[in-house]
This record gives C-alpha cells, sequence and structure tokens, in this order.
C-alpha cells in the first residue's frame, strides 16, 4: 500500500508539472515510475516469488529451496543477519519502512561486510539470534487439527 501510495504522489506531481504537455505527462510519469517505483516493485516480486517456492516445499515436505533469484537471495540474507548488529536492524528497517529501495540499501559497503561478517560468525558457532517463538508448522496443524 504506501508503494502504491509513493506511485499515486508522483503521478500527483507530474500532473502538476505538466498539465499542459499530455506527451511530456506521458514521458515524465514512466521516468519517475521506472527510477523511483519500479525498485520497490521487483523487490516484492522477488521476495513473494522466494517466499512461495518455499512455502510450497515446506507443504509438500520437502526442504526449503535456496532463493533461485539474486536480489531474494541478498534481501534474505540482510533479513536472516539484521539481528546480529544494530547497524544491520536499522538497514532492514529502512527497507521495510519504504524509506529507502533495498538496492540501495545492498550496495553499502558497511551492509555488505556486516552480512559477510555475521554470516561468518553464524558459520563458526558465533551466537546467532534466537529462532522465532511459537510452534513448528507440524505443531500448528496438531493445535488447530
Amino acid at each position: 500500500m504506501t508503494v502504491g501510495m509513493l506511485h499515486a504522489l508522483r503521478l500527483r506531481d507530474v500532473l502538476r508539472e505538466t498539465r499542459d504537455d499530455p506527451n511530456q505527462l506521458v514521458e515524465e510519469f514512466h521516468r519517475r515510475t521506472e527510477f523511483e517505483i519500479a525498485p520497490w516493485y521487483h523487490a516484492q516480486i522477488a521476495v513473494d516469488r522466494a517466499r512461495f517456492s518455499e512455502m510450497e516445499a515446506l507443504r509438500e515436505g520437502r526442504e526449503r529451496p535456496l532463493p533461485a533469484d539474486r536480489l531474494a537471495n541478498d534481501i534474505f540474507a540482510l533479513f536472516s543477519t539484521m539481528g546480529a548488529s544494530p547497524d544491520l536492524f536499522r538497514a532492514a528497517v529502512e527497507y521495510v519502512a519504504t524509506v529507502t529501495p533495498v538496492q540501495d540499501v545492498l550496495l553499502r559497503p558497511e551492509v555488505q561486510a556486516g552480512i559477510r561478517a555475521a554470516r561468518e560468525a553464524m558459520q563458526t558457532g558465533g551466537r546467532l539470534p534466537p529462532p522465532p517463538a511459537g510452534p513448528n508448522r507440524q505443531q500448528l496443524l496438531e493445535l488447530v487439527g
């Protein structure tokens, strides 16, 4: 919904700026959409596709697949390590709060270094964030069944 509102605001701005030139309106709205809105869309599509694949595998009793899309993989890397440092947490929240597209957040050298350090710590037995509390899928099905 937030991205839809951002898009509507871009349309409002372009309408104000180009009201007398329909061709310029179309071109400028397209340019702003591609530059300012499309990154949010592409990130959401990448995450949704990866998550749907994961849900399907869990439903079928298969192991979770790794995201096939590089962007989804990078987003999941950020989210899986955000509990490892306040800087990674702030970076993830900046994306979730629709402040900065995740593609821009992930390009930051300090975010890349933080993710690498957190993953290395996790692989070498470092301290991991605690798993979310609550039942696993099988336990949940037993509870509601």
